[in-house]
């Protein structure tokens, strides 16, 4: 009778362990500097696959130092829509990977003064579109 050896109990893998064996090694090929980086100053660092993919070589994200407070945030007073803003729709009938975009041509003001409605112009055509269904993109130059 031959007895073959049980490797599973020396190396356990399932899923998750051979997930994180893959981030690993992803991590480590995505480390590798894209370009040559001047050893000049300290200061220089070289681009790197994860600078595009995660923001940062090592992936480690800067805390944020200054007093944040989230609700007083949201709460706040928001800048109104203009015209020129470019935006997505957000429509619940779409599929997730359909974003239908355009340009913002006028905003419309309520009763109380605050923008609620929109006319914008798409490839579809010029819409009328309520301001809690559009998001507007931070692009453009901001100087005008």
């Amino acid at each position: 009778m031959d007895i073959q050896p049980d490797y599973t109990a020396q190396c356990p893998t399932n899923d998750e362990s051979l997930r994180s064996a893959l981030n690993e090694v992803e991590f480590i090929i995505n480390s590798r500097p894209l370009i040559f980086a001047s050893l000049e100053t300290q200061d220089d660092e070289a681009i790197t696959p994860n600078h595009l993919l995660i923001g940062s070589a090592t992936g480690y994200k800067p805390i944020c130092t200054e007093n944040f407070n989230l609700k007083q945030q949201l709460s706040g007073k928001q800048t109104p829509l203009s015209p020129g803003n470019v935006f997505l729709i957000v429509d619940d009938n779409m599929s997730g990977n359909c974003w239908l975009g355009g340009i913002v041509t006028k905003a419309i003001l309520a009763r109380d003064g605050q923008v609620r409605q929109a006319v914008v112009r798409t490839k579809n055509g010029i819409l009328r579109r309520p301001v809690s269904k559009l998001a507007i993109l931070d692009v453009g130059d901001e100087d005008g």
